[in-house]
């Protein structure tokens, strides 16, 4: 059975109750328990480009239209593990 597993990191609040989610050029803070959202994790090969993802770029979102959704939150890289895990078709 096929599985693959790899060290990423995310943008995430500190809080972790948003994440980085759509494509570098279009990326917005989406809480994670939005499962209705369909935009893909942002995921950065190393620390120091998740870090830059944040610092040197903004977010779109609607949390707070008063000012940019990106200052509203403590924003930090987080390290995670991405697996991918091949499922055995229903027999």
């Amino acid at each position: 059975m096929l599985e693959i597993k790899e060290i990423k990191w995310v943008i995430m609040d500190k809080d972790h109750t948003v994440i980085a989610k759509g494509v570098p050029r279009n990326r917005w803070l989406i809480p994670v328990d939005d499962k209705k959202d369909k935009k893909r994790i942002l995921y950065y090969d190393s620390e120091k480009k998740a870090i830059a993802g944040f610092t040197n770029c903004g977010f779109y979102g609607n949390y707070d239209p008063t000012k940019e959704n990106y200052e509203k939150y403590e924003l930090e890289a987080v390290k995670v593990e991405l697996i991918i895990k091949e499922i055995e078709k229903d027999a």
